[in-house]
């Protein structure tokens, strides 16, 4: 088992591992913004994986807008929602 001084540090280098890879959801990653990148401990990430991050996190709020878009715009059409 790793040294309890080197688990927080270990836990940051798989967070930028899965950040590396896109494994989180467009869900996770608002729910990221809202949690992570608001704690101070953010910065135990490095300023690329950082930036990186913050770029996923936009294009999900952008996934999320057009997909809400995209739901009123079929809602619309079946006249379920008001004009």
């Amino acid at each position: 088992m790793a040294a309890p001084s080197t688990l927080p540090r270990t836990a940051f280098q798989n967070f930028e591992n899965l950040v590396l890879i896109g494994s989180f959801t467009d869900r996770e990653l608002v729910d990221l913004q809202d949690v992570m990148l608001r704690n101070p401990e953010q910065t135990a990430i490095s300023s690329a994986v950082y930036r990186l991050l913050l770029e996923q996190i936009e294009a999900a709020e952008r996934r999320i807008a057009a997909a809400a878009a995209a739901a009123v715009r079929r809602a619309r059409r079946a006249g379920m929602v008001g004009r």
